[in-house]
């Protein structure tokens, strides 16, 4: 488990965005965080009862507290490489970094288009991101490590990439840091552990071919995977909750039936909203389609 530092950023976080489900993206899902926590779930049967304690604990917290403070993690990247365009240069790690502090502090350029219906939910977070200055043993770092490995990719319930003698990199504490990890994943764009889960798996993935913003074709070519799954690890579910107008346990999201995919245009109602959040960083919309962290 974390640190209290990072359990009360958790439970601020968990009101300020969103959902869940799962669906197809061509050959990839465009989030794996679902499938990858109902596997985990299966190998850990207190997972569940954690996840259970951790969410009364946000309810109770959200009676009795102003979410007001400012929060900055010191973030380490893990680049996996086996190809020379795996290895992914410090331009476009820090470009994603760059994504990273702007979608949580309500700087993103595009944060204007958000629709008017909503801009009274849509603000500032107060979380920032940087990398990391010292290693676990307090020895100076870049806040990125480089790993060459012998594994051709590594798949949604691939355990080897957070462990170095299996083609991965050990994790480095996450009570201190915030783990990162690019790779050549296969079956999903990324996934996210939730809290309450294995401190040695408590970590982001990204693949390697939607990080940041350079070298990263379109639609996926923002940085928003990222943001999506640091949604995730900071405990959101998708928007659109279970599913069939399902809830994602924030009170100021409307109802959702299921997740969008490209760019709809807006309003496009389900259920009996007017208009879904098809723009929120936790739906599945393409990234120049997603324009807004959500506080309650």
């Amino acid at each position: 488990m974390r640190n209290t530092h990072y359990h009360t950023l958790l439970l601020l976080f968990s009101i300020l965005l969103l959902g869940y489900s799962h669906s197809l993206l061509g050959q990839d899902l465009r989030c794996g965080t679902m499938e990858r926590f109902e596997h985990e779930c299966k190998e850990n049967q207190d997972l569940l009862l954690n996840r259970k304690a951790i969410n009364k604990k946000i309810k109770k917290w959200k009676k009795n507290n102003i979410a007001n403070e400012s929060f900055v993690i010191p973030v380490v990247f893990h680049i996996i490489y086996k190809n020379e365009n795996e290895y992914i240069p410090f331009e476009q790690i820090m470009s994603q970094l760059d994504v990273l502090n702007q979608d949580f502090n309500r700087t993103n350029p595009d944060a204007n288009q958000t629709p008017s219906e909503f801009s009274d939910v849509a603000a500032d977070c107060n979380i920032s991101f940087c990398l990391a200055q010292r290693t676990e043993n307090n020895d100076s770092t870049t806040g990125i490590t480089y790993t060459e490995t012998n594994v051709s990719s590594f798949s949604l319930y691939d355990n080897r990439i957070f462990q170095d003698s299996l083609g991965g990199k050990t994790i480095w504490n996450s009570s201190d840091y915030l783990n990162i990890y690019v790779c050549d994943l296969t079956n999903a764009l990324g996934f996210s552990s939730f809290p309450g889960g294995d401190e040695n798996r408590d970590a982001i993935v990204v693949d390697f071919s939607n990080f940041g913003t350079i070298n990263v074709s379109p639609p996926f070519n923002k940085g928003r995977t990222a943001t999506h799954e640091l949604g995730h690890w900071l405990d959101l579910y998708h928007i659109w909750g279970p599913g069939n107008c399902g809830s994602d346990e924030v009170e100021d999201t409307p109802s959702q039936e299921i997740e969008n995919y490209g760019c709809p245009s807006h309003p496009s109602p389900s259920c009996d909203n007017n208009g879904d959040m098809f723009q929120n960083y936790m739906d599945y919309t393409n990234d120049a389609c997603m324009k807004e962290c959500m506080p309650p």
